[in-house]
């Protein structure tokens, strides 16, 4: 199956009570081969493409967002689906992501972020429900972050210690996709 569709999200900031963070609007594009093995159960492997992020102001400024934060990963993802009741089915699964690049949006300049700022990896537990109409399908799916995908020490206008802020991925995918038959 090919699917393609829409991220809304944000990284979650976590002991965090300067920073404002928003969910921005981003994209995916997957390749999803499933492997048929009971009436109700199938295993999928997601390959993806999927551009996410979040936007990020200083709490001062009166825009909410003054920049926003573009990752692009590489997502391998292990699902199960069950099927419920007609075209209905649930989704579950692990979600692995590989940070390719990142990018920082200001206003109409944009910057490629430097390799270290985030971490390379991103792991989350991945939800949803799919709705399956002859080879077209439309899906819903949440991905909970679990791994830190960055590690900030914030400090005030004097240079003191305000804490380390983490951000874990937090973002809904809705998506189209359609089915293509093989035979082995």
């Amino acid at each position: 199956m090919i699917e393609g569709g829409a991220n809304y999200g944000k990284a979650k900031l976590t002991k965090n009570d300067i920073l404002n963070n928003e969910n921005i609007l981003g994209y995916y594009i997957s390749g999803i081969p499933k492997y048929k093995l009971t009436n109700r159960f199938t295993l999928q492997s997601e390959f993806q493409y999927s551009v996410e992020g979040f936007g990020l102001g200083d709490g001062y400024s009166p825009h909410p967002i003054d920049q926003k934060h573009n990752l692009h990963y590489i997502r391998i993802k292990p699902e199960l689906e069950l099927g419920i009741m007609g075209p209905f089915s649930v989704i579950g699964g692990l979600n692995y992501g590989y940070l390719a690049f990142a990018t920082i949006q200001n206003g109409n300049s944009s910057s490629k972020v430097s390799k270290g700022t985030y971490d390379n990896d991103d792991l989350g537990i991945l939800a949803g429900f799919n709705i399956a109409l002859y080879k077209f399908n439309i899906a819903f799916k949440y991905n909970y972050g679990v791994a830190s995908i960055f590690d900030l020490n914030l400090t005030d206008i004097q240079g003191s210690d305000l804490g380390q802020v983490k951000a874990k991925n937090r973002f809904l995918q809705v998506g189209v996709g359609y089915r293509i038959d093989f035979k082995i």
